[in-house]
């Protein structure tokens, strides 16, 4: 779970639960988990100018120019190639291991 970086206090509430009980997940629970996964936000940060403030903000309002940007985003993401998302995972990959070696 750490590894894929699920927040402690949603690993520590899964594991204060016997394995035939659920928990469903609180809003902010959900927030704290983010939309996609880390690897792939870096690659949109750095390959489509994924701003995530900017992006949070966005997503609450009606502002015309906000969603304007989060086309664009949208746009390159689905112009991205498979060999640049597995360039970019395997940069994240290599740069936790040497996060784990310290």
């Amino acid at each position: 779970m750490h590894a894929l970086r699920v927040p402690n206090a949603i690993v520590d509430e899964m594991f204060a639960r016997a394995s035939s009980d659920i928990h469903w997940l609180s809003d902010y629970e959900l927030d704290q988990l983010g939309t996609r996964a880390p690897w792939y936000e870096e690659v949109l940060i750095a390959r489509c100018g994924l701003n995530t403030r900017e992006e949070a903000i966005a997503l609450k309002s009606d502002d015309v120019q906000s969603n304007n940007k989060l086309k664009a985003v949208s746009d390159c993401a689905a112009n991205l190639t498979y060999s640049d998302a597995e360039r970019n995972l395997n940069a994240a990959l290599a740069q936790y291991k040497m996060r784990l070696r310290r």
